[in-house]
């Protein structure tokens, strides 16, 4: 049976509070226990629950999750309509009128408000 679900995974976060590990990638791109990262738990839940179809929506210093997604996570099948596709954020020219009364205009503090999927 062919489940339709497509899951959408947010992977885009500064992780301040783990310093210096992310100064150079993003939380989820961390390295964890060797080889893994802290987004394969994620993938690989979404995996062993029979999601074949995801979107890892990227935002913040994402070129080493780009590459670890594409170097780690290259068992799917396309011709079975099986994929993982890193999907990078891209500002909006001008947030809503409610999100600039009450956010930060900083790209790496924005809320998703200003994000659009290309």
């Amino acid at each position: 049976m062919e489940k339709n679900i497509l899951a959408i995974i947010l992977a885009g976060g500064a992780g301040e509070r783990l310093q210096p590990l992310t100064r150079y990638r993003a939380k989820p791109a961390v390295p964890f226990g060797g080889k893994y990262r802290i987004i394969d738990f994620t993938l690989s839940n979404c995996l062993h629950s029979g999601l074949r179809r995801m979107l890892v929506l990227t935002q913040y210093k994402s070129h080493s999750l780009h590459k670890h997604l594409r170097d780690g996570w290259s068992v799917f099948n396309p011709e079975l309509r099986e994929y993982i596709t890193p999907v990078p954020a891209e500002r909006l020219s001008r947030a809503p009128t409610s999100i600039t009364r009450c956010c930060s205009r900083t790209f790496s503090s924005a809320t998703a408000a200003w994000y659009r999927i290309r």
